[in-house]
């Protein structure tokens, strides 16, 4: 069951963080088995939802669970077997039929998204409605607003999108003008200058740290920023082909020609919610160059390049997380010969212990993180008990250890630091 009702946004945006029963609902459906709409966006993973009677009912009932959409956002359903799928095992299909028992006991179902949203303006909120209808009389008995939130390509983000993702990253920086700092951006530069001391990168050893830690990192920060929005994501920097939108006064910013005066100071607009960006009194956002060229072009004239990242997924050696020498293994592959090239050719912050502190950091490493997601998909390396995903199984046995190859938070079974 697939539905198009163009005039459904206006009124879903109505409905967006507020609890809400519409007046023919006889159901309840609820996403992440909450009752709080604030959790109810999806990505490609499948997530737990339920459905019910609402209470005073005494016979059990069939009803067909599918979805409207009222702009891009598609999901698929599948039924609850027992076992909790994942993106690569989940049979999403657009409709399914389940028999709610009469006690108004819950039935448990998983909700995936098939088609990310795209966002048109910056008003526009949920665009799908999960529907259930009784499959007697097709009568519609219950409906809950939705989202398919991904990272996408930064250069393909429409207006909307970068305005609110904009808007997000600069209203968490602006806390750092508070009295004593604040804590909500400056923090993740400080905790990446120590980390990076710990051994987060790989070094001439190739800590296994590089790809897992980031993943974390990232997410963290992402989740503060979908507190201020929760339609925001991180977009990513695909380095490897060339940009035409991103080093832009109206995006991340442009540095200006040679022999301008303040060349490399990054310029914003008036009107980025960017504009004026200082971290923690280190003076104005700093690079040596913009990113639009392809680095994946090698040319006497570029000082750095990166790799394919289909060639590096597909060598020799490259089906394992890490491999027996530092070299080996996709961790190491993807931070020397895709990651590096990227914060080398744009340099200034970028280049520093807190690289953070450049907001550039970010989409950087969403691409970073969706070459480690490529690599898994390709290889099903998933399961984290699995050597091949992640090697350093177990926790950390102490520093006087048999196999203390590595810093304590190192290990599968670790908490990572910070």
């Amino acid at each position: 069951m697939k539905f198009f009702r163009r005039s459904l946004i206006s009124t879903i945006s109505l409905f967006v963080g507020i609890g809400y029963t519409f007046a023919q609902e006889e159901v309840e459906i609820q996403v992440n088995n909450t009752a709080n709409l604030q959790d109810d966006f999806l990505c490609w993973n499948p997530i737990p939802a339920r459905i019910r009677l609402l209470e005073g009912q005494q016979e059990s009932r069939r009803v067909k669970i599918g979805f409207e959409s009222s702009a891009e956002g598609e999901v698929g359903f599948s039924r609850d077997t027992g076992v909790f799928p994942d993106a690569s095992t989940i049979e999403n299909t657009s409709e399914i039929e389940l028999l709610l028992p009469g006690d108004g006991s819950w039935v448990p179902f998983f909700v995936s998204g098939t088609q990310a949203t795209k966002i048109e303006n910056v008003s526009m909120s949920k665009d799908v409605l999960i529907v259930a209808n009784d499959s007697d009389s097709n009568n519609l008995v219950a409906q809950l607003p939705v989202m398919v939130r991904v990272r996408k390509d930064a250069e393909s983000l429409t207006q909307a999108e970068q305005e609110i993702f904009l808007q997000a990253l600069a209203e968490l920086h602006g806390h750092n003008r508070s009295v004593g700092h604040g804590r909500n951006y400056i923090k993740y530069a400080e905790a990446h200058a120590v980390a990076f001391r710990n051994g987060i990168h790989g070094g001439d050893i190739g800590f296994p740290l590089f790809l897992a830690w980031h993943r974390a990192f990232l997410l963290s920060i992402e989740r503060e920023l979908q507190e201020i929005d929760p339609r925001v994501t991180i977009p990513y920097w695909a380095f490897d082909s060339a940009s035409s939108s991103i080093f832009t006064e109206n995006f991340m910013g442009v540095v200006g020609l040679p022999g301008e005066a303040s060349q490399f100071e990054v310029k914003f607009s008036p009107t980025n919610p960017l504009h004026g960006w200082v971290v923690n009194g280190s003076g104005s956002l700093r690079r040596i160059r913009n990113g639009n060229l392809d680095l994946s072009i090698r040319d006497d004239s570029f000082v750095t390049y990166v790799d394919s990242l289909a060639d590096l997924i597909l060598e020799e050696g490259a089906t394992e997380y890490r491999g027996d020498e530092a070299e080996n293994g996709i961790n190491s592959r993807i931070e020397d010969r895709y990651h590096n090239g990227a914060h080398s050719y744009v340099r200034g912050w970028l280049t520093t212990l807190s690289s953070p502190r450049d907001p550039m950091f970010y989409l950087l490493h969403a691409n970073v993180d969706r070459a480690w997601a490529e690599w898994q998909a390709k290889y099903d390396r998933f399961d984290p008990n699995d050597p091949a995903s992640y090697p350093e199984q177990g926790a950390f046995p102490g520093d006087d250890g048999p196999s203390s190859r590595w810093p304590k938070s190192s290990y599968q079974n670790d908490i990572m630091w910070p």
